[in-house]
């Protein structure tokens, strides 16, 4: 089953913890996502995370780099 892939200008609010929600801060709202399955990459420019129905790839500053390869294959579920 392939995953919506969603980009998010934004940072991770509180701990990730897999088998619970993860809540983002996105253009100052705040998102809650499905329970995590998967933290898929921790880095200093994205964060990437599998939910039940989602893998949001969440960054602190939106560039044309990190847009670029938004879609690792570890990602395509």
């Amino acid at each position: 089953m392939n995953k919506k892939i969603t980009f998010l200008q934004g940072e991770i609010i509180f701990l990730l913890i897999a088998g619970q929600r993860a809540m983002i801060n996105s253009n100052a709202e705040t998102l809650h996502t499905s329970r995590v399955a998967r933290i898929l990459e921790i880095s200093e420019n994205r964060i990437i995370i599998e939910t039940q129905n989602t893998v949001y790839i969440v960054a602190p500053v939106y560039s044309e780099e990190i847009a670029s390869y938004m879609i690792p294959s570890a990602a395509v579920v």
